[in-house]
């Protein structure tokens, strides 16, 4: 799946093409549904399995350690009434974000071979990409407030803490984990990932213009 860093960058080259009312509260929603994954923030108030976050059917489950597949049309179905509230868009975004990714990885992982330690390596190479992107032009990061709490809740039942251990580790500074390796990438090379991020914004403006969905949000 995408990193944070890309989700970011996705986010961030979104807004610029429609017109958010709240980019604070859109922000947020870009990253709601790994905030309880267990991952990236290690003590969250709960757990919630990605197939419940990212509204993945079990009926779809892929062999070995393929990528997942979101299912946006699910979370449409539920929440189409509030997408144009920011939070709820964000959200909807991140899903579509990891479909056009994680289809990429797929296609590319048949390619190679599934005896290819690809999982690993892929994730190595997609945070890489994320702090480049990240650290390449001024962007725009999320800050705590407290009404983001109940905003959140709509969808996702967090706390302040989770709230604010995710802030924190967005805009944690993480360009030291990749001093030096800015040009070393072991599976995807840095071009054809700004080709995969770029058709991938283009995916998600096409989806939202079907949905007329880009005026005052």
């Amino acid at each position: 799946m995408p990193s944070w860093g890309i989700h970011l960058m996705t986010a961030n080259d979104i807004i610029k093409q429609i017109d958010v009312k709240n980019t604070n509260e859109f922000l947020i929603g870009n990253f709601l549904p790994d905030i309880l994954n267990g991952h990236a923030i290690k003590n969250p108030s709960q757990v919630i399995p990605y197939n419940e976050s990212h509204y993945f059917l079990p009926a779809e489950e892929r062999f070995l350690n393929l990528p997942k597949i979101p299912n946006p049309n699910t979370f449409l179905e539920i929440y189409e009434d509030k997408l144009p509230k920011p939070i709820v868009l964000g959200y909807y975004i991140h899903l579509l974000t990891d479909v056009f990714w994680n289809t990429t990885v797929i296609n590319k992982y048949l390619q190679m071979g599934v005896d290819y330690p690809f999982q690993k390596l892929k994730q190595l190479d997609f945070i890489n990409f994320g702090n480049y992107l990240i650290n390449r032009s001024p962007i725009i990061s999320p800050f705590y407030e407290e009404t983001l709490v109940s905003k959140a809740n709509l969808i996702m039942p967090l706390t302040a803490s989770d709230l604010k251990q995710t802030i924190d580790f967005i805009n944690e500074d993480r360009s030291d984990r990749t001093k030096g390796l800015e040009d070393e990438y072991r599976l995807f090379p840095k071009p054809e990932l700004l080709e995969i991020h770029n058709d991938c914004v283009k995916y998600i403006i096409k989806h939202l213009d079907e949905l007329k969905v880009g005026g005052k949000l």
